[in-house]
């Protein structure tokens, strides 16, 4: 039986007739279930016999059967995009799915205490991006909107 320390990333080999180890023999850390993912590997011609059933994730998504081909159509979606984002959760690159409008109906400023204009006010443009490994959406201020608050913070007589 083969296992993989979580810590240094180490291929341990134990006997099946002892068990699993305790401790990794490379770094002696404690290997345990704190923090692990268990995965099983299966040989090659195994994994091309499976490869006609659908593949679930946990969060019930499907996974791509071909990763280069899905590879391929994300550089695809990303070509021409003027703005990039990373994933906070996979720190892979998001796709710029489309743009927001807010209204004054769906957003109310906030007025500083110390005088002075609203540092975002409506209408103002949201970019949503989507990570297309997995799902997690987020928003970025559009361009012309940034300019608009670098405007705004720059002007000296709020100081």
């Amino acid at each position: 039986m083969r296992q993989v320390c979580p810590w240094c990333d180490t291929e341990i080999v134990w006997d099946e007739e002892t068990g699993a180890e305790d401790l990794c023999p490379h770094c002696f850390n404690m290997i345990n279930e704190y923090r692990t993912l268990g995965v099983t590997l299966e040989e090659s011609g195994e994994a091309e016999e499976k490869s006609d059933q659908p593949l679930a994730s946990e969060g019930g998504g499907v996974l791509p059967r071909n990763w280069d081909q899905f590879d391929k159509q994300v550089q695809h979606y990303m070509e021409g995009q003027q703005d990039e984002a990373e994933c906070e959760h996979c720190q892979e690159p998001m796709i710029a799915a489309g743009e927001m409008e807010v209204d004054r109906s769906r957003f109310l400023p906030r007025i500083p205490e110390l005088g002075g204009p609203p540092l975002l006010q409506p209408p103002f443009a949201l970019t949503l991006f989507v990570c297309p490994y997995c799902f997690v959406t987020k928003n970025k201020l559009s361009p012309g909107d940034q300019t608009r608050i670098t405007a705004i913070l720059e002007n000296k007589k709020f100081r």
